[in-house]
């Protein structure tokens, strides 16, 4: 007896917490400077939360409204998260492409089927409704995953720092909110006090993360430019593997060393060599297979690699000095690229430099 009442109170504080985080949440995005579309569209999918917290407090615990429909009922309004969660994702992926026309479209037909179902209480609408909500929360994540690596690989098109702004984060909240999705599942199936509190539990945890993750993530302009006169000329050169922008581009980098810039991106460039950025990022894509992220970064290491070898100074020093925004991004990107951290690097190729340099000042000894 003991032992359940202990189980009932860890549910009851479970649920406390899952109807707390969403208003923390709401409140935390609420608060931020410099809002975007993003952080207004988490504003929304936290306050629709926090309703749906409050009218579910209200009939769990001041007046039951429902009766011996509650359960169904309050399953299929728990569905409506759905939508608000798509949005937010779509949001992230394609910023600025989401409104209030969109979120309609998507919540419409889940708002519909409580309608249904009220005016039913037909368990077979109930359980078409679970199952479509549960497939289109399903196919929700699978096109954010997908969504995500062609905005990753946009911001690696376009810019030569991703920090803050890219989704390597999301991908995590995806695949715990498939999990969380399954185990909503089984709660709306099975009766067990257990599955409720590790639902509550996953779930705010979950939900508490994205909004930080959502708090802290900047708005990256990538969006692709309106093509004139001049860059059709361009796209319509011959395919011979010829740019006309080609040497430009080579002093750019290895003469006055443009990739030294730290907030270098492809629509800087691009002006500087008098071209669009479509037509660059093909130049990178098709003549030097590779990417303006990669290929700026990769510049930035040789610079470091250079200054490791041939100063004391410290590591914060030579990401700056290269190039980088910050020691982390430096520290990332060194290893994507050699293999070994600076620091391993400099132990390894240092001292040989230093004994070089000395020999080269003092000829004699």
């Amino acid at each position: 007896m003991t032992t359940i009442a202990s189980v009932e109170s860890i549910k009851d504080f479970a649920a406390g917490i899952n109807f707390c985080i969403p208003l923390v949440s709401m409140t935390l995005l609420a608060a931020r400077r410099n809002k975007a579309v993003l952080h207004r569209a988490g504003v929304v999918f936290f306050a629709h939360l926090s309703i749906m917290n409050v009218l579910l407090f209200i009939q769990y615990f001041v007046i039951d409204v429902l009766g011996p429909h509650e359960t169904e009922t309050v399953n299929i309004y728990q569905t409506t998260v759905f939508p608000f969660g798509a949005l937010l994702m779509y949001e992230l992926t394609h910023p600025g492409h989401s409104g209030i026309r969109l979120l309609a479209v998507n919540a419409a037909p889940f708002f519909a089927l409580i309608a249904a179902y009220v005016l039913t209480w037909s368990h077979a609408v109930y359980v078409t409704g679970m199952v479509l909500a549960a497939a289109y929360g399903v196919a929700a994540l699978i096109y954010t995953v997908l969504a995500v690596r062609r905005y990753d690989r946009m911001l690696r098109e376009s810019l030569s720092d991703t920090e803050g702004v890219d989704l390597r984060w999301l991908r995590g909240i995806v695949c715990c909110c498939l999990g969380i999705l399954m185990t909503w599942v089984m709660a709306s199936v099975i009766d067990s006090p257990i599955v409720d509190i590790v639902y509550n539990v996953a779930i705010s945890a979950v939900f508490f993360a994205l909004a930080f993750c959502v708090y802290r993530q900047e708005v990256a302009d990538v969006e692709p430019e309106t093509t004139n006169n001049k860059e059709t000329t361009d796209m319509r050169e011959k395919n011979d593997g010829v740019y006309s922008f080609e040497s430009d581009f080579k002093r750019l980098f290895d003469k006055e060393r443009l990739y030294l810039e730290k907030d270098l991106n492809i629509s800087v460039l691009s002006k500087r060599l008098g071209t669009n950025r479509t037509y660059l990022s093909r130049y990178l894509n098709n003549k030097l297979e590779t990417t303006f992220y990669d290929y700026v970064n990769r510049r930035r290491t040789e610079h470091a690699k250079k200054l490791l070898r041939e100063t004391e100074n410290k590591l914060d020093v030579i990401a700056s000095m290269s190039g980088f925004n910050s020691l982390i991004t430096f520290r990332r990107a060194f290893f994507t690229y050699e293999g070994v951290t600076p620091g391993d690097y400099r132990l390894a190729h240092g001292s040989k430099s230093r004994e070089k340099l000395q020999s080269e000042k003092d000829p004699e000894e």
